[in-house]
């Protein structure tokens, strides 16, 4: 009997671990665009509401802290090889954070290194493929407006 307490206990655990890490599997409720290299306009702006109730200090893998939702907020199909610039821009003072899965399901995080502490991430020669977006809050109970900007530009 406590060996199969010990191993209902252990799943349980393996469980909620899972359901703390964001799902990149689920429909993002800003929608997915296809952008092929050299697209126009550039940037592209997609308007998003920050945060989420995901707390990233508890996923491992993601290497982040803040809050997110558990769908992504936007999905990226992008085909080219080109630099992307991806970036996030507070509509208030919340201080936001970009959380983002590559086509090859690297995480990439930031919170403070784009202009006035915004986040941004920079994927030299960026692979085509999949990219889902995160736009999430560095404090729990945020949820405000947000413009994510994707560009080739320097």
């Amino acid at each position: 009997m406590r060996i199969l307490l010990g191993a209902v206990a252990s799943f349980a655990l393996v469980g909620a671990a899972e359901a703390a890490c964001p799902d990149w599997t689920i429909e993002p409720p800003f929608g997915t665009e296809t952008l092929e290299g050299g697209f126009v306009p550039d940037p592209h702006v997609v308007d998003i509401v920050t945060g989420g109730e995901i707390d990233l200090s508890t996923c491992a893998e993601t290497g982040g802290t803040g809050w997110v939702a558990e769908a992504p907020d936007f999905d990226l199909i992008y085909e080219g090889t080109g630099t992307l610039t991806i970036t996030v821009i507070a509509a208030d003072d919340e201080d936001t954070v970009l959380l983002i899965n590559t086509p090859s399901q690297e995480w990439l995080f930031d919170d403070d290194t784009g202009f006035a502490l915004n986040p941004q991430i920079t994927i030299p020669n960026a692979e085509s493929g999949l990219y889902d977006i995160w736009i999430g809050t560095y404090s729990e109970g945020g949820g405000g407006d947000a413009r994510l900007m994707i560009t080739e530009q320097d």
